[in-house]
């Protein structure tokens, strides 16, 4: 199973947005995909069937374990919207806790929300959670995706990051620049601490989260030639791309799919909004 870990440069620069247009082209070219949210701040209560089991284990009906006792879930009802949002493009179904087993309320950095909650986050808790939806999922899916939190060098704790999940557990980094003035030191300094961390950036998203970006064209071409890895696509302005948040302390990110109408014309036909070449496909 092909596994990417999708960072940004930022907080609310469209990871989520462009993980699930990747699952969309993913599926529209019959390649069985999977997006996971391991961890989500800024989630709500909402309605929920999902059956906690002791320890914050999620059981299937089948009785197979989907995510570890270690998770220590939160409440079956605290929804985050990013999450839901790549379960409306999932290639499989999952219940909800295997797609975000952390879940936080509060709309702050996450292992402030993990702590405040009494809920500590480690890497191995994490990798624990995926490994085991990668046993789950062996025969079904071709490729994992796994949205991070923020950017590159988000806490999990005081001595861990996000970032040292990539590594664990052997997925290749996709970086989504938010193409806005800054965008250049941003990008080319997540790049590089990305390369120094010892994974491999893949590929990199020009995600246009302004209408009219001055000299556009300019900072994409600077960063094509500055960044060591291949631009995977240029994602247009849309305002659900600019409005939804990624579930990382900030944004309003939107229930079930966020990809509108004109999101869906375009992925009608594969190959029209990614290059998943470099990806292998």
């Amino acid at each position: 199973m092909r596994t990417f870990f999708i960072t940004g440069t930022d907080t609310d620069v469209g990871k989520t947005f462009v993980t699930s247009l990747l699952l969309r082209q993913l599926r529209l070219q019959h390649i069985p995909a999977v997006g996971l949210k391991p961890i989500a701040s800024g989630a709500r209560m909402m309605p929920a069937g999902a059956q906690m089991m002791p320890g914050g284990a999620q059981m299937t009906s089948d009785g197979a374990q989907m995510t570890p006792a270690g998770a220590q879930m939160m409440p079956s009802g605290l929804r985050n919207a990013d999450a839901l949002a790549l379960m409306a493009e999932n290639g499989v179904e999952l219940p909800y806790e295997s797609v975000n087993p952390w879940a936080f309320e509060p709309a702050i950095a996450p292992h402030i929300a993990a702590k405040a909650a009494g809920c500590p986050l480690s890497i191995e808790k994490l990798v624990s959670y995926v490994r085991a939806i990668k046993v789950r999922l062996a025969d079904q899916v071709k490729v994992m995706l796994i949205e991070g939190a923020g950017g590159w060098h988000v806490p999990l704790n005081a001595n861990e990051c996000f970032s040292d999940l990539p590594k664990a557990v052997g997925a290749e980094v996709i970086l989504v620049v938010a193409m806005r003035l800054g965008c250049i030191n941003h990008a080319l300094l997540s790049a590089e601490a990305i390369q120094r961390g010892g994974v491999t950036l893949r590929g990199w998203v020009a995600n246009r989260v302004q209408p009219n970006m001055p000299a556009f064209e300019d900072n994409l071409q600077t960063l094509t030639e500055r960044i060591d890895a291949p631009l995977l696509g240029s994602v247009p302005y849309a305002p659900q791309n600019a409005a939804a948040g990624d579930g990382d302390g900030g944004g309003d990110g939107k229930d079930g799919s966020c990809l509108n109408q004109s999101y869906t014309k375009t992925l009608e036909q594969p190959n029209t909004l990614f290059n998943l070449q470099p990806l292998g496909f």
